[in-house]
């Protein structure tokens, strides 16, 4: 999930309980302990650190401003698929496979082998 989805979802559920009682501190930490890696990465480096070091009301002020951007960033999906990896994950599979599948074979041989 993105930036932009992630913090709108994040603030509606916390509209939906609006007796949740947890203090800002308590809300971004458990907002930022929910990001995929590569978000976090992205709002640690637009404060130059990590995102956890700055006052709550800091942190939700870049995070409603990054969000409102709505950063094009393409999705781990169309990303993996320009850079190939879903067919080398396909390729390793089969290779994976296809040595499980020999040694089998080698096992089995082996085993007739020793049938008088």
């Amino acid at each position: 999930e993105l930036l932009p989805e992630a913090w709108e979802s994040y603030k509606s559920l916390l509209r939906r309980c609006p007796s949740h009682g947890f203090d800002d501190l308590t809300q971004v930490n458990i907002f930022l302990g929910g990001l995929q890696p590569r978000v976090k990465i992205l709002l640690d480096a637009s404060v130059g650190g990590s995102m956890r070091f700055k006052i709550p009301e800091e942190t939700i002020e870049l995070i409603d401003a990054m969000a409102a951007n709505d950063y094009d960033l393409p999705t781990e999906r169309e990303s993996r698929q320009k850079r190939g990896i879903l067919e080398l994950g396909s390729q390793d599979a089969l290779l994976a496979q296809n040595k499980l599948l020999s040694q089998q074979i080698e096992a089995l041989t082996k085993q007739l082998a020793r049938i008088p």
